[in-house]
């Protein structure tokens, strides 16, 4: 027996306030019957919506748009933010990749575009999610989409690589975790951690960082989201302002 997250919100909500009884029971129909999978895209025929709810879907189904999308040619139900509300781990979000298998390409695209975000926060490679081909297509692209899932989660670990090398050098230890963050944000736009580390040695040895005891060297995170890796050390004459720019009190 498969548990749903059902919000009681769901009953304030302005948008279900205003559906008629026929239309509120389809919807929560649809949203907790047996047939719904992880995604929240899946098929089940127009007899047993009726026979199981007592309603005539093709005359309630256009009250509920754009919240549930219907194809009757395909018999297939799309419950738009199912996935949104349910997922809350990659496990979750590959068993919902993976029931896509046996629907349409255009439809599969639709759902990718609609949850890009938290696709990609669980690292999930979109390019490999599987879709119906044919009428015998069978579901030969899930362990691949698995496979690519560990990649990208070695990919995050790249992404972060680097980073406590970098912390350990870095004369001002403030603002750790949004240092991080700025980071993996970097990650591409960077040099490499061998590059960073040398500019860091270098500029150590600066005036400008030297001045009052590094009273203007920049907070980390700051320094890395203006690529400080490419700045130029600055050994002569007195600093008597901040060399980046910013207020010393309110740098990130």
């Amino acid at each position: 027996m498969a548990y749903r997250q059902f919000s009681t919100a769901t009953w304030q909500d302005p948008w279900f306030e205003k559906l008629n009884q026929k239309a509120k029971l389809l919807f929560i129909y649809l949203w907790t019957n047996e047939v719904c999978n992880q995604s929240g895209v899946y098929q089940i025929s127009q007899r047993r919506v009726e026979f199981e709810t007592g309603l005539k879907i093709s005359e309630v189904v256009t009250d509920l748009c754009p919240k549930i999308i219907w194809y009757p040619d395909n018999e297939i139900v799309w419950v738009k933010n199912f996935f949104k509300w349910q997922c809350q781990n990659p496990k979750f979000a590959i068993s919902a990749c993976r029931s896509l298998y046996c629907i349409p390409q255009q439809i599969v695209e639709k759902f990718i575009q609609h949850n890009a975000n938290l696709l990609e926060k669980y690292g999930i490679d979109t390019v490999s999610i599987p879709y119906q081909t044919g009428p015998d297509t069978v579901c030969l692209s899930v362990t691949v989409t698995e496979q690519k899932q560990n990649r990208n989660r070695n990919s995050v670990a790249d992404r972060v690589s680097g980073f406590s090398e970098f912390w350990k050098i870095y004369p001002k230890k403030v603002g750790k975790i949004e240092a991080e963050k700025a980071w993996v944000r970097a990650n591409g736009n960077r040099p490499t951690t061998e590059t960073i580390l040398s500019k860091i040695i270098e500029l150590k040895k600066s005036t400008q960082w030297q001045k009052k005891g590094g009273e203007f060297i920049p907070n980390p995170a700051t320094w890395i989201n203006r690529g400080g890796w490419d700045d130029e050390p600055q050994n002569h004459g007195d600093v008597d302002e901040c060399p980046y720019g910013f207020d010393r009190d309110k740098t990130t």
